[in-house]
């Protein structure tokens, strides 16, 4: 893998019969991804489908002709697979309602990336998102009927 940031020089020989060898040179410059920005989310916590989560980037820095820069803000889902919220999204700045999470905070990261798709590494934060209010929790029914008392244990729900 190349470093960001740096240089490289590829040289190639190649012999050509008789008449000698050809030689060829290229240099090619590794582009450095966005950094020293930062990420955060308020408010810090809602209600699923309810609550508009602001998700901020701020002072991301890129070389001049790397601009502009494109944000793809993502839910990292129980199985640490990444889960879009939007399109890649040249606006620094992303409103958004969140799905219920049974986790007791939901991660969130962005990835930052330059004109030259060179990114950064995802910045993350995480909000707790509770159930609105008289839904269904089977997480929290089979919390309820775990802790409960053996000889006061109902059925667990269906």
């Amino acid at each position: 893998m190349l470093t960001p940031g740096q240089t490289y020089h590829f040289e190639l020989r190649a012999a050509c019969g008789a008449e000698g060898f050809g030689r060829a040179l290229v240099s090619v410059a590794v582009a450095s991804p966005p950094s020293s920005g930062t990420f955060s989310v308020a408010p810090r916590a809602g209600v699923a489908g309810q609550t508009l989560f602001t998700l901020r980037c701020a002072r991301w820095e890129a070389e001049a002709e790397d601009l502009p820069l494109s944000y793809l803000y993502s839910l990292l889902r129980a199985d640490n697979a990444s889960a879009p919220l939007a399109p890649r999204l040249i606006d620094a700045e992303l409103a958004v309602t969140l799905p219920e999470d049974p986790r007791a905070l939901t991660p969130l990261q962005v990835l930052v990336c330059d004109a030259s798709f060179a990114c950064s590494e995802p910045a993350a934060d995480a909000v707790a998102v509770a159930p609105p209010p008289g839904s269904f929790s089977a997480a929290a029914a089979l919390e309820a009927w775990v802790c409960a008392a053996p000889e006061t244990r109902a059925p667990p729900p269906p």
